[in-house]
């Protein structure tokens, strides 16, 4: 199984000429203005990316691993998924995943999972991790006369 090197919500992921990763803005929190009425699907229009880096193990050779990327909210449920399929064809690999959108109608912690499956072995994840993203409603300060 892959080790895990870099996992990392940011604002965007750049890739210099030489290859080399940049994360612009490391995505932590989301703070909005205290909303009167807020549907509960509301979503702040973000495009946002999630590096992970894998380093290669000799027991990878051959092997084809799924990433599957989640954003759970406050409540537990589901709110953004994405899955990338990977083999290990260097002594690294990287992912950029792409996400639209992020919930904003519940205020508090959100978790960023990430899940590794070894595609031969397809009922069982093997590896977990978490990164937590939290939702704040800001109440505006009265303006002074």
């Amino acid at each position: 199984m892959p080790r895990l090197l870099i996992f990392a919500p940011c604002n965007k992921v750049l890739i210099d000429q030489d290859n080399n990763i940049s994360l612009i803005s490391i995505f932590q929190d989301v703070r909005i203005p205290k909303p009167e009425n807020i549907p509960h699907d509301a979503q702040a229009v973000i495009q946002w990316d999630v590096l992970t880096v894998w380093g290669q193990v000799p027991e990878d050779d051959g092997r084809t691993y799924e990433q599957d990327v989640m954003v759970f909210g406050p409540d537990g449920s589901m709110t953004a998924h994405t899955k990338l399929q990977f083999s290990m064809a260097a002594r690294t690999y990287r992912n950029i995943s792409k996400i639209y959108g992020f919930p904003v109608s519940r205020e508090g912690e959100y978790s960023l999972t990430l899940k590794l499956k070894d595609m031969q072995d397809e009922e069982h994840f093997i590896f977990e991790a978490t990164f937590p993203m939290f939702v704040t409603h800001e109440t505006k300060p009265e303006d002074s006369p």
